[in-house]
């Protein structure tokens, strides 16, 4: 006996909103899980992609999603130099989806490659980021990820001698600024192993950007 998907499921996958429906569905995670999304926006987005479900026309208006251009924008105040790159690219696949419903309405097509000119959008502006950024290309940020352990601590371990008691004193100091509020807003010595390694994470700023 041949198996025979179940009529729903065939009326779902027929659907030529389902590109659309999947990205909402997208939305509504991605918002609630997103730490650098403030609440404001999260529940707006999340009530937008909500009322999408369960209106479909609703994803057929330029309007629609324009709504989630002007909402992700506006986040960018409180998180720019925060922003990864999947946040850019939710944003532009919005901006995006908004032109081309408005051709759609008008009854004209798109003439690019969408998914090649939204890849191409993102790296760009994601290296654009990455040099406007004075934390990232000072190599701070590569420093805090090696002296965390979270990334190379091997290969770092190879070059620089007694490098996990670097990286256990460097937590401890977290831990301190952490349990302490006025510790913030002083200077508080961190162990940083040598030769070299602030030209290292630098010198890696520099390459990646």
């Amino acid at each position: 006996m041949k198996w025979r998907s179940p009529d729903w499921l065939n009326k779902s996958l027929d659907d030529p909103n389902l590109a659309l429906r999947l990205f909402l569905v997208f939305l509504l995670i991605f918002c609630p899980t997103h730490g650098r999304i403030v609440d404001l926006v999260k529940v707006e987005v999340v009530a937008l992609a909500a009322t999408g479900l369960l209106l479909p026309w609703l994803v057929r208006r330029w309007e629609y999603w324009a709504l989630f251009s002007v909402l992700f924008s506006v986040n960018l105040i409180y998180s720019f130099e925060h922003s990864a790159n999947h946040y850019f690219l939710t944003l532009y696949t919005c901006m995006a989806l908004t032109v081309i419903t408005y051709l759609q309405g008008r009854g004209d097509a798109v003439r690019i490659n969408l998914p090649r000119a939204l890849l191409i959008i993102t790296f760009g502006f994601a290296t654009l980021h990455k040099f406007l950024s004075e934390y990232f290309m000072s190599g701070r940020l590569h420093a805090s990820y090696f002296l965390k352990g979270r990334t190379f601590q091997r290969p770092l371990e190879l070059i620089y001698e007694g490098f996990p008691e670097t990286i256990y004193a460097y937590r401890d100091q977290l831990d301190y600024i952490s349990g302490h509020a006025t510790a913030a807003a002083s200077s508080v010595p961190i162990a940083v192993p040598t030769p070299h390694f602030d030209s290292l994470c630098t010198a890696l700023a520099v390459g990646i950007g």
